[in-house]
């Protein structure tokens, strides 16, 4: 019987249902209690939910699994703020349960939280600085290092210039993958001691840094990117463009 499977089987029987659009039929199956219910199968659903733009049905298996006490994961998480989308409050309760619960965030979940930031009129800035602070309780990893660069890609985008800068510092730089002068040091000699490398930072990154870096005064981070990679021109254009709105061009000059 189903109820007898072991739980990897029952998964792939309920992703079989979901993609035949037969969810309800599955919910009916749960709602009975025959079923051991999973976070795996509560996955499933939810992102059938999701492709579907079935609201009703994302809402209902959401309950289901938590009268059931059913654990999220990171996965669970994602797909919940997928759902809530400019909803920023629902938003922040569920990074707030994602902290309590000690899960590990993934770039799919920042990327997710971030559409969420961007969705909204106002209080983007605000979850996002929230999502900050719960990356830097993550584990040291590789994968922590790529929530930062869409983290300083969001805040440059979204015109906080100067917490893009601020977080390039503290967590990307100072994590000693890629160095960064202070704000103090602009002398070009301080700003020769180090330069960022090339294999972190990809090119959107990149340019949405120097332009954040110009916009809030901090030259120095925008001239050890140029010149980590001289010869990448839609950078330099950024400076150039920007130069030129304050009429300073010899600034790109020397």
């Amino acid at each position: 019987t189903a109820s007898a499977a072991p739980c990897h089987l029952l998964v792939q029987l309920v992703e079989l249902a979901c993609s035949a659009g037969r969810a309800e039929a599955v919910l009916a199956e749960l709602a009975g209690e025959s079923l051991h219910l999973t976070t795996d199968m509560v996955n499933v659903m939810l992102g059938e939910g999701l492709r579907g733009r079935d609201g009703s049905l994302v809402e209902h298996i959401e309950r289901l699994a938590a009268l059931r006490g059913v654990p999220k994961n990171v996965r669970t998480f994602q797909l919940l703020i997928r759902h809530a989308g400019g909803d920023l409050a629902r938003v922040e309760a569920l990074l707030e349960e994602l902290k309590v619960a000690k899960a590990d965030c993934s770039l799919d979940l920042v990327a997710a939280a971030l559409a969420a930031c961007a969705q909204s009129q106002s209080g983007g800035a605000r979850v996002a600085e929230q999502l900050e602070r719960l990356l830097v309780l993550q584990p040291d990893r590789s994968g922590r290092t790529q929530c930062f660069l869409a983290l300083i890609r969001f805040y440059s985008e979204a015109g906080e210039h100067g917490r893009a800068c601020s977080a390039y510092d503290e967590h990307v730089a100072a994590a000693g993958a890629s160095p960064s002068a202070s704000p103090a040091a602009a002398s070009p000699a301080a700003a020769s001691l180090g330069s960022p490398k090339r294999g972190l930072l990809d090119l959107r990154t990149e340019r949405c840094l120097v332009n954040s870096a110009l916009k809030c005064g901090r030259g120095e981070l925008a001239a050890q990117l140029l010149h980590s990679t001289p010869g990448h021109t839609p950078k330099h254009l950024v400076l150039l463009r920007h130069a030129a709105a304050k009429g300073d061009l010899p600034e790109v000059m020397r």
